[in-house]
């Protein structure tokens, strides 16, 4: 709660010292819902959508928390599921809005901001910290799009690699575990134990293994490109994001929720 404080502290601040989307004529600074009211923007997180009004800002963290229960992963910690969106980001990110170049805006007219894209760097696995989005970020829109679609947008903000090489020894220690645990499951059911009620708790005990197995092998190819994209003359660091980019997936496993249509 300290440090969302903060990071909110800190949008404010920049705010006032790079200003903000102006209505013409000097009048009040616009408000992100207002700026989703007057582009037509949408906001999406999971699969709550909340349409361009006043407090759409507010209610769809509410989506946030929804789509985060439904990623959550029993036994993974949030950091190393790429699923998880982190509500500080979340929140830090949406009150930021009003400090991005209105030729962002224009492009986004129409369309619908998904907050679950790994693109906008919102993920509690990511290595874009809130403290860095509220200082300011840019946005680069990708492409044109229908009316409601999502649009197709990249933040633009700096990671944090120390973070980043701390997250990717994490995420290769919990993929580790878990293979280990696949193991262990996978030779109780050669054994023939997954049969009658107590062999439908061993497959999903199995189900779940492996999806954290691939959560913490997503979260070490996306540490990995970011460090290596941080340093491209670095060859020890594009071929640790090679070996990332063949292990997720060779042990890909469909997500619960993903990126809508």
């Amino acid at each position: 709660m300290i440090a969302r404080r903060a990071a909110l502290q800190l949008v404010a601040v920049a705010g006032a010292a790079c200003g903000q989307i102006r209505r013409p004529q000097g009048k009040t600074p616009m408000t992100t819902d207002s700026l989703l009211i007057e582009y037509a923007v949408g906001l999406r997180a999971g699969h709550r959508v909340e349409r361009p009004r006043q407090g759409a800002s507010r209610d769809i963290l509410r989506g946030v928390a929804e789509a985060n229960e439904a990623a959550r992963l029993q036994g993974l910690p949030d950091e190393f599921n790429p699923g998880m969106i982190a509500p500080d980001k979340a929140e830090v990110f949406l009150a930021g809005l009003p400090r991005v170049p209105v030729e962002r805006w224009r492009a986004l007219r129409g369309r619908i901001l998904y907050l679950s894209d790994p693109a906008l760097g919102l993920q509690t696995a990511g290595a874009i910290t809130a403290a860095t989005l509220a200082r300011g970020f840019d946005l680069e829109v990708r492409g044109a799009g229908e009316a409601g679609s999502i649009a197709a947008v990249q933040v633009v903000a700096a990671p944090d690699i120390a973070l980043a090489r701390t997250r990717m020894a994490g995420a290769k220690a919990q993929l580790a575990r878990f293979a280990d645990e696949v193991k262990a499951l996978e030779a109780r059911e050669a054994r023939g134990e997954a049969k009658g009620k107590s062999g439908g708790e061993l497959l999903r005990a199995q189900s779940l293994a492996r999806s954290s197995r691939y959560a913490a092998a997503t979260v070490w190819r996306m540490m990995a490109e970011t460090i290596a994209a941080a340093a491209p003359d670095d060859a020890e660091a594009r071929r640790e994001a090679e070996t990332a980019r063949a292990e997720a997936a060779r042990l890909i496993q469909p997500p619960t929720t993903g990126m809508p249509r």
